[in-house]
């Protein structure tokens, strides 16, 4: 006679639920894949047809390109140290901070962002330009075109004499 045990007949369960477990996360995995396929393939045929995506959670994708701002270019170090020259050359010397800020309120005026300023602000500080005097930051004795041309560890190509900053907006620096 055959006797079947509760323990047993749970143990049959319990590797029946293991195998329901395994089948239902490989499902999930693959509801998943289908998902992010689908997904992929809304996205390029909006692209395709210049329409607005709508995602998964039914609401319009804000990668649409009327949602895109396009930002205003940083200012880099060689268009920071020219000027820096051209304000010291009207005040003659300045405070660290005080310039600065100056420099800062003139790129935001013609334009520019402030990403990366408080770093472009150091490296151009590094220019040959400039010396720190008694006063504040000064202009160097020498002429800029010397000045620029010299081994400074952050000069590069484009600091030799004092270029003029591209215009951005209406505003003049």
């Amino acid at each position: 006679m055959n006797t079947i045990t509760l323990h047993d007949i749970a143990q049959q369960l319990e590797n029946e639920k293991a195998k329901s477990a395994t089948k239902a996360n490989q499902l999930r995995t693959e509801l998943t894949d289908m998902d992010d396929q689908i997904a992929r393939l809304d996205g390029a045929i909006s692209a395709l047809r210049g329409t607005a995506h709508v995602g998964t959670n039914g609401k319009t994708s804000k990668k649409t390109s009327d949602k895109r701002k396009v930002g205003a270019p940083a200012a880099s170090r060689a268009q920071v140290a020219d000027l820096m020259a051209a304000t010291l050359q009207q005040k003659e010397a300045m405070q660290e901070e005080e310039l600065k800020v100056s420099i800062e309120e003139q790129l935001v005026r013609a334009g520019f962002n402030r990403m990366g300023y408080s770093l472009r602000f150091k490296e151009a500080l590094a220019d040959a330009r400039f010396v720190c005097g008694v006063q504040g930051i000064e202009l160097s004795r020498r002429t800029p075109l010397a000045a620029s041309r010299s081994l400074s560890e952050v000069a590069d190509d484009d600091s030799s004499g004092l270029v003029d900053l591209p215009r951005t907006s209406k505003e003049t620096i």
